[in-house]
């Protein structure tokens, strides 16, 4: 049960940390439209960053989300995913 209580905490910080940090581009019109678009799909909310958090984590498909952040909005995510995805989805799970 805790270590369940762990992982939902992990997986709620690192979401409210995607969603703030991603914000400032969701606002950045200087920014391709489409991508902007897909980032506020994903990560525009609370809700709707824990739910790509979730399933980052639990269905394997993390590159997906990583690859794109990563290439479009900044190379410097690629540190939180390696953190993330090194913390998370193979030491907690």
């Amino acid at each position: 049960f805790w270590s369940l209580v762990v992982m939902f905490l992990m997986m709620l910080m690192c979401a409210i940390f995607l969603c703030q940090m991603l914000h400032e581009f969701v606002l950045d019109e200087s920014a391709n439209l489409g991508t902007r678009t897909w980032v506020n799909n994903m990560f525009g909310s609370g809700h709707k960053s824990l739910y790509t958090v979730f399933e980052m984590t639990f269905s394997g498909c993390w590159p997906n989300y990583a690859r794109r952040i990563i290439e479009e909005v900044s190379p410097l995510y690629s540190m939180f995913y390696f953190f993330y995805v090194y913390i998370v989805v193979f030491v907690a799970t």
